[in-house]
């Protein structure tokens, strides 16, 4: 048997309910959107500046990279070919790979909109350092005065494309 209309009973809801689950959902929603800042404190992002923070992060890694690079392809090139030429060849040939592999990796990281400035900084600082690993290695092969010149051109071409990627906004600010 149904109870009649007038014998149903309205349940009521305290206020100090409402506001707990009320509470307990938005620490949910900020524990799920909570990123780690550098120092390990706590950071509440849309999805869109995160990606722009993340693919800060890479730039900084990516412009370390660079770094050891270019200390490699400055070892090779700056010196007379002096000693084993295998030992010299395979060390430019690895730094040819890790050139390639860098601004292949540059390439295929899909960046934030607005990060499209930075993303074109590093990827003509990549294609520079590409340039000046394959001189650096023609070099190593033909071992003439032109083409060592050339190679240095290469590098010193890529040195200021760093140089201006490391003074960018985005890379000094990380």
């Amino acid at each position: 048997m149904q109870p009649l209309s007038s014998e149903r009973e309205e349940m009521t809801v305290p206020l100090y309910v409402v506001l707990i689950i009320t509470l307990c959902f938005l620490l949910l929603v900020g524990m799920v959107n909570n990123h780690p800042n550098p120092e390990g404190r706590p950071l509440l992002l849309l999805p869109d500046v995160w990606q722009a923070v993340t693919y800060q992060q890479r730039a900084g890694e990516w412009c370390s990279d660079f770094q050891d690079l270019e200390r490699d392809l400055t070892g090779l090139v700056s010196t007379n070919q002096v000693g084993d030429l295998l030992s010299q060849t395979q060390a430019a040939q690895g730094a040819f790979e890790r050139a390639v592999a860098l601004t292949r990796e540059i390439d295929q990281v899909p960046a934030p909109v607005a990060t499209s400035g930075l993303r074109e900084m590093l990827s003509n600082t990549a294609l520079a350092y590409l340039e000046a690993s394959r001189s650096a290695l023609r070099w190593l092969n033909v071992p003439k005065d032109e083409i060592r010149n050339d190679a240095l051109a290469r590098l010193q071409e890529a040195q200021v494309a760093h140089k201006e990627l490391e003074e960018s906004e985005w890379i000094k600010a990380r």
